[in-house]
């Protein structure tokens, strides 16, 4: 909000800030999560930590606190930034207030971090186009988190989401984004210092961010929706598979897509900007899938192997429940029977997921 305007509780704010709503985040946030020294304290002053969270959202005077990041290696290395768990429940309630008008702004064809969507939904729209287009093109952007443009975004956000206080507070979570670790691209039109001049980058590990993610590239969708020759697509976060009916169809729609996404100030990654036969299996949200079915990689059964050792040995140490390994391993075997049999699913799981 500018200077000159003064703070309004919206009546679909309040309800979002209600002390039930309230709760109701705060188990969203704590759900599945390790059990930290933090979360416990705020356990152990639950009520009150809601109310002054609830008071400070309500009167319009909370602000993101300080974040910590830290480094993982997921085949490559990762920054992932973690908020206070106050901020955490703060962001349930905020993108709950507005999860109808983004939800609004974007097409079917989006899949991640949607109610009633997900991976396997994905996979199955995968499988349907596959079934009518004879060629898929992969795409996918560089650095895509790190390369959000705040202004961009911010002009979204602020056309989409109609409550002023859930608009504020989103926009006060990406002002609060620690600076990307990657160095800025030049588009046309840029002089010397434009990239520099420009905030830009979402925090890995955000639910507002994951949230803004999914909004800041439906454009892009827009575009490839309209294009001759195009069968339709699928997006899951800024992975995309294109169908079309032509090799040539798609090589346009790949030039279309670059087109469209430099005016996003984004670029796309050239070296995997692939058109191939959809009868020959993909690799697609952690499967191998064609139009005939899906298979688990054999580097997907290792590295759950090498997770649940590191699930096992926190849980040994008390930072984990065996509630919380129980839940990992049924969230993984429900991915994984979508690509193995469930004989061969059993005798995976009972080799590798004896809890000594």
């Amino acid at each position: 909000m500018g200077e000159d305007e003064c703070w309004s509780l919206t009546p679909a704010f309040d309800a979002a800030t209600s002390f039930g709503a309230m709760l109701a985040a705060y188990r969203c946030a704590r759900r599945d999560k390790p059990k930290t020294a933090e979360m416990d304290r705020f356990e152990a002053e639950r009520e009150r930590r809601l109310l002054d969270l609830q008071t400070a959202l309500r009167d319009g005077t909370w602000q993101p606190g300080p974040a910590r990041q830290h480094t993982i290696y997921d085949r490559k290395p990762r920054v992932i930034t973690c908020a206070p768990f106050v901020d955490r429940v703060a962001h349930q309630v905020i993108v709950r207030a507005c999860a109808h008008d983004l939800d609004r702004a974007l097409p079917p064809e989006v899949y991640s971090n949607r109610v009633g969507s997900g991976t396997h939904a994905a996979l199955a729209r995968y499988r349907v186009l596959a079934a009518k287009a004879p060629f898929v093109l992969t795409l996918d952007v560089c650095g895509y988190f790190h390369a959000i443009d705040h202004a961009i975004l911010a002009q979204q956000v602020g056309a989409l989401v109609r409550d002023p206080s859930a608009r504020d507070y989103l926009l006060r979570v990406v002002d609060a984004s620690p600076p990307p670790p990657t160095a800025p691209d030049y588009f046309d039109g840029d002089d010397l210092f434009t990239p520099h001049a420009r905030r830009r980058g979402l925090p890995l590990g955000n639910l507002v961010s994951q949230t803004l993610a999914n909004l800041f590239l439906a454009p892009l969708d827009a575009t490839v929706r309209a294009l001759p020759g195009v069968v339709g697509h699928v997006r899951y976060v800024d992975d995309l598979m294109v169908f079309g009916r032509s090799r040539a169809a798609l090589r346009h729609a790949r030039a279309e897509a670059v087109r469209s996404a430099a005016h996003l100030r984004l670029r796309l990654h050239e070296d995997r900007a692939g058109i191939h036969d959809t009868r020959r299996g993909l690799r697609f949200l952690g499967l191998v899938v064609s139009r005939d079915g899906c298979r688990l990689p054999t580097e997907a059964r290792r590295d759950f192997a090498h997770r649940f050792q590191g699930l096992r040995a926190a849980c040994r140490r008390g930072t984990v429940t065996l509630e919380q390994v129980s839940a990992a391993v049924a969230g993984w075997s429900g991915h994984a029977q979508h690509g193995m049999s469930e004989k061969a699913l059993d005798r995976f799981l009972r080799r590798t997921t004896v809890l000594g």
